[in-house]
């Protein structure tokens, strides 16, 4: 797994200043994934949820407006799944314990795309983490 930089200074002619602009009530075990995707300066996160032991699954939604910070986040997912195990059903390979990404539509004027990270348990959320050293 590669460390990429995640952030870029602003380097430009006028006097810069960082300030936090928004603040947000999140659901404990989701803080490092939400701190990992708005890391990013192209990523913002739109809703995040950690989930029960009944109906509702982990996840976190987030508009991205650069492709290539995207890759770097899916590849991140890809490789997580694929380092999970297997197991045969029906004559089928399947993995335990993955992320599923979906994409919906959000009419805004930003960015249209939302993409939605989904774990398949609590469990799967908490080795992502660990995994990636979040």
């Amino acid at each position: 797994m590669n460390k990429l930089p995640i952030t870029m200074k602003h380097e430009g002619i006028h006097k810069a200043k960082t300030i936090n602009i928004k603040v947000a009530d999140i659901d404990t075990r989701m803080i490092p994934i939400v701190q990992w995707l708005n890391a990013y300066e192209s990523v913002m996160t739109v809703g995040c949820c950690e989930g029960d032991k009944k109906e509702n699954l982990p996840q976190v939604s987030f508009i991205c407006c650069d492709s290539l910070i995207l890759s770097y986040i899916l590849r991140d997912i890809y490789e997580f799944n694929d380092a999970q195990p297997t197991y045969k059903e029906k004559g089928f390979i399947f993995r335990k314990g993955t992320i599923d990404v979906g994409i919906s539509y959000m009419p805004t004027i930003l960015n249209p795309i939302v993409y939605s990270v989904n774990f398949m348990t609590t469990d799967v959320l908490d080795n992502f983490i660990r995994w990636r050293r979040l």
